[in-house]
């Protein structure tokens, strides 16, 4: 089985949420903030399929809570048994399409859609519907064929031998146990001593005698297993120890094998969290494991918080969730643009956190990165918080092009953006242009400047001295350099009566031979800067910029700043 389409109205947080998966995987990771509805949607979709006709509601399951507004969950599915193409069971109710009123169904495109209704009679009905026939009952026989597994924080019965536990996949119980708790129940009337509770024998003589009851035999006590479902009295030992006594993480992965190791045509998994209790290792593995064993058919959708997870996967199996005023909006990850597309899987690899933060500012290169980690620093020092508390992660864009692109694509996720790059290529100041247009902040610097030549002539000879003995790898180059052009007499000391050209000109030495082409070379000038900003006139276009940056990092998009 593999789920095409899912709607979903007034469940829980949910007032609509409408989602079309892609054709071309199997393994789907939805991400987003918390209280994106995330695990409603995987709730959702098992709701759908339950597999029996007890399904336990509330008003707490209506959205806000309104009754009088019915839960409605559509979900969409092809790769069904042969024996639902039949025309006394559903084979009238293929589709082609889940939103034209023409859904008649197609060679290239064939599919069933189940629905289930709850109105304020809290009684749920199951339906198999299409626009050509009226609806017809998804029968329970016919859900359990299909119903997915759902695999949350609690999961232990699926490690006892109870009804639908994972164990019983693999072993049918039913008969053995039965058996055997015949056994025990007779021979289990021979030990104990309840001859106090025979106190009520008397009591019930009376009455009967009372009643015109005849009493034949002696009354006792005695043991009699009562439960209807004998499976659940059985449990999985490790030796002499439940097995359920293992650690979260041990029972997650036995379970999650054991359903993996039962995936088939027909299998849906669930899992919400998946990386809960799991060692970055062992979620590796598992999430190896996954991507193997569903190109065999079936699916897994499942949510994450991880970047562990994130690292492992491709973008093309990332589905982005938001919620706003009870609307669900759904974002695929990656689009027909190739290049773009490996752009992101790069930074997918590289700093996976940047996908699970809702505001990005995505800086030209290393030295940026290293600038506004130092920038962080300050304002921890200054305002008390840091930029991770206002929901802000900064990532490298690999350069100013790429940088944009990125920032450009984050944007039409729904993130919110800001990017920091040099302003010494002419050539992309159309692309700035167009992503200020779209609300994105672009912070730059004055025209044909980069951070080094923006920053450094801002410093006092002797200041600048002291920066340029950090130990950078590109040291001993640099000082060459400066000797050769006469701003230098020897390493490491520079003339004293250097001119404002002068230090533009180190400057310039400085960004040409990579003197800071390091997350700490950026960090260490940021440091050096930050110490003397408030020395620095407010009107400096360096200083408006980084207020700039802070006002963004405030007050996001409604800073709408552009300098």
């Amino acid at each position: 089985m593999r789920i095409r389409h899912i709607n979903i109205k007034n469940f829980r947080g949910i007032k609509q949420a409408d989602l079309t998966f892609p054709d071309t995987q199997r393994l789907i990771c939805l991400i987003g903030p918390g209280d994106s509805t995330k695990s409603t949607v995987l709730t959702a979709i098992h709701y759908a399929l339950w597999p029996s006709w007890n399904l336990s509601v509330s008003s707490s399951d209506f959205y806000e809570c309104d009754t009088e507004e019915q839960i409605c969950i559509e979900v969409s599915f092809d790769e069904f048994p042969d024996s639902f193409l039949k025309e006394h069971k559903y084979g009238l109710y293929l589709r082609g399409s889940w939103n034209n009123e023409v859904d008649e169904p197609t060679e290239t495109d064939c599919f069933l859609t189940a629905r289930l209704v709850i109105d304020d009679s809290f009684e749920p009905r199951w339906s198999i519907i299409c626009n050509r026939q009226d609806d017809k009952t998804f029968s329970t026989t016919d859900r359990q064929l299909l119903s997915p597994e759902m695999i949350g924080i609690d999961f232990s019965q699926n490690l006892n031998w109870g009804q639908g536990s994972a164990l019983t996949k693999y072993v049918d119980p039913r008969a053995t146990i039965k058996k055997n708790l015949s056994i025990i129940e007779a021979e289990s009337r021979n030990f104990g001593d309840y001859s106090e509770l025979d106190a009520i024998a008397p009591i019930i003589n009376g009455v009967a005698d009372g009643y015109g009851v005849s009493i034949e035999g002696e009354l006792n006590n005695k043991v009699s297993l009562k439960t209807k479902n004998v499976l659940s009295t059985i449990e999985l030992f490790e030796g002499n120890k439940p097995f359920n006594q293992r650690g979260y993480g041990s029972k997650k992965l036995i379970n999650l094998g054991l359903q993996v190791g039962n995936i088939d045509k027909m299998s849906i998994l669930l899992i919400d969290e998946i990386e809960i209790g799991l060692e970055p290792y062992r979620l590796k593995s598992l999430l190896h494991r996954l991507k193997k064993e569903v190109n065999n058919g079936g699916q897994v959708l499942f949510t994450t918080h991880s970047t562990n997870v994130l690292a492992e996967l491709d973008i093309y199996q990332l589905i982005l969730v938001n919620s706003e005023d009870g609307v669900t909006a759904f974002r695929i990850i990656a689009n027909d643009d190739a290049t773009l597309n490996s752009k992101m899987q790069g930074m997918l690899r590289r700093i996976p956190d940047a996908f699970l933060t809702p505001r990005i500012l995505v800086c030209e290169g290393i030295t940026e990165v290293g600038f506004v980690r130092s920038l962080d620093e300050k304002l921890q020092e200054n305002e008390k918080f840091y930029m991770a508390s206002r929901c802000v992660s900064y990532v490298d864009g690999k350069g100013a092009t790429e940088a944009l692109s990125v920032a450009e694509r984050f944007h039409d996720l729904g993130f919110d953006v800001a990017v920091l790059v040099d302003n010494d290529r002419p050539e992309d100041e159309v692309k700035k242009e167009s992503l200020i247009s779209k609300g994105i902040s672009v912070f730059s610097w004055e025209k044909g400047q980069c951070l080094e030549t923006a920053l450094l002539p801002l410093f006092s000879v002797e200041a600048l001295c002291e920066l340029l003995q950090w130990e950078s790898e590109k040291k001993d180059a640099t000082w060459d350099e400066i000797i050769k052009q006469g701003y230098a007499s020897q390493k490491y000391l520079l003339n004293e009566n250097l001119q404002d050209a002068d230090l533009m000109e180190i400057a310039k030495i400085c960004s040409d031979k990579g003197f800071f082409k390091r997350v700490a070379g950026g960090e260490e000038l940021g440091k050096q800067f930050f110490r003397r900003i408030t020395n620095l006139s407010q009107d400096s276009k360096p200083v408006k910029v980084v207020d700039s940056i802070v006002k963004w990092i405030k007050y996001g998009e409604k800073s709408r700043l552009s300098e």
